[in-house]
């Protein structure tokens, strides 16, 4: 089964991550940025398709804070064991640790983020 198969939000959440930390692909981008409109509408919400990911999950305005302090962090750990850090990889952890009803396909809802160390 894929990961995202009855979770198309769980893209969504790893997309918004990897924006966050200015590892989002331009194609990526470009592509939400199309979806915007039709998000916006199936939430009934306004703004681009970050700004409806940051409302349905009632993300703080600290988030990408929060989550370019967790992936500095996290590089750091990696680095001082040899290793490299994956963005996708952290992406998919933040969301596993942290939005675990997301995962599991259930409705978005989110009240903060763990900062636990991830390494690939």
């Amino acid at each position: 089964m894929s990961r995202y198969e009855g979770k198309p939000f769980v893209r969504l959440l790893e997309c918004y991550i990897l924006s966050a930390i200015d590892e989002l692909p331009e194609v990526y981008a470009e592509k939400l940025n199309e979806m915007g409109p039709a998000l916006k509408e199936t939430y009934n919400l306004e703004g681009g398709w970050r700004d409806v990911v940051a409302q349905v999950m009632h993300f703080p305005d600290t988030v990408d804070d929060e989550l370019r302090n967790m992936w500095a962090h996290n590089q750091t750990v990696a680095a001082q064991n040899g290793q490299i850090l994956a963005a996708e990889a952290f992406a998919q952890a933040v969301v596993d640790q942290n939005f675990k009803e997301e995962t599991q396909g259930e409705p978005p809802a989110a009240d903060g983020l763990a900062a636990e160390d991830e390494e690939e």
